[in-house]
């Protein structure tokens, strides 16, 4: 439901579409109940908790910052993208990362302004745990429209 309303939000209010495009929707909306539904459940609270550890300290945070945003999301999550987006739209998957290696300059640098800080509070002690799916929820939406926004999932946009 959030890729789905911040894909919307991304054409309506960003874009300023004229019209809903329906299939680009539900193709980022597939993305996010995939990516972060399920691949990113599993990095965040099964992988980053047993390699790092379940506390919630200023060094665990930037162990979990690092390897999110050095490693995850450049090398899981964003090839993910790119790939889900070309068979989507009826490219290959091999077509999907030549494209992500063309965007990743453009991109990676937007992701880690956002979500590094947002990562070190909800990591580590600042963000209590309680509020944890509040607040990366939040962030998750607004960087959802603007991923959405800056690589739509719509067919002849690379």
């Amino acid at each position: 439901v959030k890729g789905g309303a911040s894909d919307t939000l991304a054409q309506f209010k960003i874009e300023r579409a004229e019209s809903w495009d329906v299939l680009r929707t539900v193709k980022f909306a597939s993305f996010s109940g995939l990516q972060t539904g399920c691949i990113q459940h599993f990095f965040y609270n099964v992988v980053f908790t047993r390699a790092f550890g379940p506390q919630r300290t200023m060094l665990v945070a930037v162990r979990k910052t690092l390897a999110e945003c050095l490693g995850y999301i450049p090398f899981v999550y964003m090839p993910n993208y790119f790939m889900l987006k070309s068979v989507f739209n009826g490219g290959s998957l091999s077509e999907g990362l030549g494209d992500y290696v063309a965007e990743i300059s453009g991109i990676m640098p937007k992701y880690w302004m956002i979500w590094t800080p947002v990562n070190l509070l909800v990591f580590g002690p600042l963000v209590q745990p309680q509020f944890r799916i509040a607040c990366v929820a939040a962030v998750s939406f607004c960087w959802s429209a603007l991923l959405s926004y800056l690589q739509p999932m719509k067919a002849g946009d690379g």
